[in-house]
């Protein structure tokens, strides 16, 4: 049967010429989705001398291989083993025998028992178990947890989070633009409002939904442990409707429970009053987080649409953390990286959320909260931000008064013009400033950056002292940090090691172990940086950690830095070169908020980090650093 329909599916797209949709082709072979893409993937890999298969959001068509020409097929076998073992093991009803897997792994049968071992490690936090009978391998578990792998593994064999529709749609064989329409205006109908990356979890929810529906493998009754208010019963039935119509299954009961869990976590009612009994409770909630902020980070949230967007946030998320629903969030590297301080005040805001409401929060709704941290951030401005300018201007007609005049209105906020100089002679040698605007040439040079403007000030000079007044400011908020950053470096702390480290957390305890001896912390800060470091992991980029503790609680500022010639695990990372670990005193928290972000945008760069490996000395070390700020400077 399998032979007939492979010919038939290649007679059927060689006829056709072009792109052909696949329900066209569903229709013809009476097939579903999977065994479509099974017998595509079979396609471009024994045929792909001849042709092979293309898809895209038009659906699918036969190239046919001209002389000389190589293709890579698009649809290929898992690259890891891992990965292909556990999705043969959740589709298997009757287990899975591993002499099959070595043949078609094409590994010996002790390969796939090392392999095992690496499978049995990955879905313990899943809350499955592979059990074995003889020579059958079992996947225990619950459905809701074998859909929650099942998405890792699809995210991980396409190399994409899905949140592009198109992406589903190549990827799974179904059209569902037209879906995606109609989806989107039975939540909106309703007064619900959803937003994109929102909706294209949602769609691949229930297409992993259905790929297990197809296979008779259904959702058990479980019980939902808060009392949120739910969507509405008569929406999740419109949507089953359309589910049911779309793709031809039957959702049980426990099946509709589960969509109503799903679509009420991800979903915000727009006419919802802010006065009802749950959007109080956390709007109370956020109100004491938003006050813990200001005094640990003196950072202030402390904005009125930023509490209700957040309060509603936080009630849809704990509708899914109670569901054990993941919400795949696309930006979260680029937003540990991109901004550190912005996602480590997220990760203490998601700690103080687990522990007011006895839920776990992963990595992906820590960059969510740092999405809404982020949208609405103003850091307390200072004072010495301000730049001191000096303008040189000669006396006529009161023009350097009407420049003045102008300076104000332009830069009110960012300049004091500390001295207005209308003759020219020796005594401006003695000026200091941060700036000169002047509107002649001056025969001295003051070693003082200067603006040369026209007469009449026009809108060319206002650029160009804008230009000059940022690189100013940002000049001196590098050499602030600089000063800062280097104070905090202890040549105490500064270790080279060839030791082998077990894990994350042995080296952890061993550089706060140095600390507590030099008494800058107490014996338990240990607990409390790995306490952090299960919230989110610090390694960045593979190759550097900067973990540091959940509270600024060490009774001195001080930044250890372990250099190892044995490449540490770190959490999914394998290869870390140096473990820097802050410990920040409470009186001394704006130091924190100052120069973190900065630390890690050096420590962010892979090249940076191999240059500060190669120092042999705690001098060498700063020296290298201090270049690299200045570097920034410049």
């Amino acid at each position: 049967m399998k032979e007939k329909n492979i010919e038939a599916l290649i007679h059927l797209l060689e006829e056709h010429g072009n792109w052909m949709k696949s329900k066209q082709i569903l229709t013809y072979l009476n097939i579903s989705p999977r065994t479509l893409r099974n017998y595509i993937q079979y396609i471009n890999e024994q045929y792909s001398h001849l042709f092979i298969i293309e898809s895209s959001s038009a659906g699918y068509r036969l190239k046919k291989i001209e002389n000389n020409e190589t293709i890579q097929p698009e649809n290929k076998p898992f690259e890891n083993r891992m990965y292909f073992i556990l999705q043969r093991l959740v589709l298997a009803k009757n287990g899975v025998d591993i002499f099959d897997l070595s043949d078609e792994l094409f590994v010996s049968v002790p390969t796939i028992e090392k392999d095992l071992i690496e499978c049995r490690k990955f879905i313990k936090s899943y809350d499955l178990a592979i059990e074995r009978a003889k020579d059958y391998l079992f996947l225990r578990g619950k459905e809701i947890d074998k859909r929650k792998i099942m998405r890792v593994i699809y995210t991980k064999e396409y190399n994409t989070t899905f949140y592009n529709i198109i992406d589903l749609e190549k990827s799974f064989g179904y059209e569902l633009g037209d879906f995606k329409k109609k989806l989107l205006q039975i939540i909106q109908s309703h007064d619900y409002d959803i937003n994109e990356y929102t909706l294209g979890n949602i769609i691949y929810h229930i297409v992993v939904s259905i790929e297990r529906m197809q296979d008779n493998q259904y959702v058990h009754y479980h019980v939902y442990p808060f009392k949120e208010k739910f969507i509405s019963i008569k929406i999740v039935h419109e949507i089953q409707h359309l589910i049911e119509s779309y793709f031809q299954v039957q959702m049980d009961e426990n099946e509709l429970y589960y969509l109503q869990a799903l679509i009420s976590s991800k979903t915000t009612n727009t006419l919802e009053e802010t006065g009802n009994d749950a959007q109080s409770r956390y709007l109370d909630l956020v109100n004491r987080i938003i006050q813990k902020v200001n005094e640990s980070y003196l950072i202030s949230l402390d904005d009125e649409e930023f509490k209700t967007k957040f309060a509603l946030h936080v009630q849809n998320m704990v509708i899914r953390a109670s569901n054990n629903f993941s919400f795949e969030n696309p930006l979260t590297q680029s937003i540990k990286s991109s901004s550190p301080l912005i996602y480590d005040l997220s990760v203490y805001i998601a700690n103080l959320l687990s522990e007011e409401l006895n839920i776990q929060l992963p990595e992906d709704e820590i960059t969510y909260i740092a999405l809404h941290v982020g949208s609405c951030l103003e850091l307390k401005q200072k004072n010495d931000e301000s730049i001191n300018v000096i303008l040189i201007c000669p006396a006529y007609n009161n023009l350097h008064l009407v420049i003045k005049e102008k300076l104000e209105h332009y830069f009110a906020n960012q300049l004091v013009i500390s001295k207005i100089i209308t003759r020219i002679d020796k005594e401006i040698t003695e000026m200091h400033g941060d700036l000169i605007i002047s509107t002649v040439n001056l025969p001295f040079d003051l070693h003082i950056k200067e603006v040369l403007i026209n007469t009449f000030m026009d809108a060319d000079d206002i650029l160009k002292i804008q230009t000059q007044v940022n690189k100013i400011k940002h000049d001196k908020k590098q050499q602030q940090i600089k000063r800062n950053l280097i104070s905090l470096f202890d040549k105490r702390l500064f270790i080279l090691s060839d030791k082998a480290f077990k894990d994350e957390f042995e080296v952890i305890r061993f550089i706060t172990e140095k600390m507590a001896s030099l008494q800058l912390v107490e014996r338990h800060f240990a607990q409390d940086v790995i306490k952090r470091e299960n919230l989110s992991s610090t390694a960045f980029n593979n190759i550097v950690a900067v973990p540091h503790s959940i509270n600024m609680d060490a009774l001195q500022t001080a930044i250890a830095v372990l250099i190892t010639k044995q490449p540490i695990s770190w959490g999914d990372a394998s290869n870390i070169k140096i473990v820097s670990l802050i410990a920040m005193n409470y009186n001394e928290r704006n130091l924190y908020r100052d120069i973190y972000d900065e630390y890690i945008k050096i420590l962010s760069n892979p090249e940076n980090v191999n240059k500060l490996a190669n120092s042999r000395s705690y001098e060498g070390f700063i020296d290298q650093l201090i270049d690299f700020i200045d570097k920034q400077t410049d």
